[in-house]
């Protein structure tokens, strides 16, 4: 089962300094995972307390500062999250006035041993123009999904040709990168600005309804062992008599 792009949206809040952020968000489709990134604009100091929808927590993946550790950027995420419109609350323990904050989800994504892989990346100044704003992840699992949450001080963003942007804007994006084979891979793209931060992790897909010990098995053994050696031996499983 492909990992698929479901729904994004975003929003920004710049003043007055707030406690909390509230909006509604939808999902949809079956074997959902829900991400939220939080980009921090006013402080780098560690102030999300929490982040929830429709009552539960989501699990921050990474975090990472940037702009001499006066920015920062976060990320998290839900499994099986609940379909329909639903509130997103995220609560800081301390008022910031400008807060960057992007919801994406997507169906097709295994339910536990999640996820399978992460990386932060970040750059300072000094000042050029362009620069190249992307992370690299290596995963471990066959037919990944790698999905980043990235934001800088300007705008200007342009994704990479093997990357696709599933939502965001110019200054801030959602994006994400299918691949067949474990390895690393590169997702992100071009960033007018020398201050960014990208926070990036890889989903394994959600095993079919049936033959799912032997798509299971392949898929851990193959990334490890070679997928011939993962073959001939499932072979030879599935011939022995017990």
């Amino acid at each position: 089962m492909a990992i698929e792009f479901d729904a994004a949206s975003s929003l920004q809040q710049i003043d007055p300094p707030v406690t909390s952020v509230t909006f509604a968000f939808s999902t949809t489709g079956s074997n959902r995972l829900l991400l939220v990134g939080v980009l921090q604009v006013a402080t780098g100091s560690d102030v999300v307390s929490s982040v929830t929808y429709n009552g539960v927590a989501l699990t921050r993946i990474n975090t990472v500062t940037f702009l001499n550790g006066n920015r920062r950027n976060n990320l998290y995420y839900l499994l099986a999250p609940a379909t329909g419109s639903n509130n997103c609350v995220v609560t800081l323990s301390s008022g910031i006035d400008n807060s960057r904050i992007h919801a994406f989800s997507y169906t097709g994504v295994r339910q536990s041993d999640q996820p399978d892989a992460s990386n932060t990346n970040s750059h300072e100044m000094p000042y050029t123009s362009t620069t190249i704003a992307n992370v690299s992840v290596t995963t471990v699992a066959a037919n990944c999904r790698i999905m980043g949450f990235g934001g800088s001080m300007s705008g200007g963003f342009t994704v990479d040709v093997n990357t696709t942007k599933d939502g965001g804007g110019a200054a801030y994006w959602c994006v994400s990168r299918a691949v067949t084979t474990a390895g690393a891979y590169t997702i992100g793209g071009t960033q007018n600005s020398s201050n960014w931060a990208v926070c990036a992790a890889s989903f394994a897909p959600a095993l079919p309804d049936n033959g799912g010990f032997f798509f299971r098995f392949m898929s851990i053994a193959a990334p490890t062992v070679g997928l011939a050696a993962a073959s001939s031996y499932l072979s030879w499983l599935t011939n022995v008599s017990i």
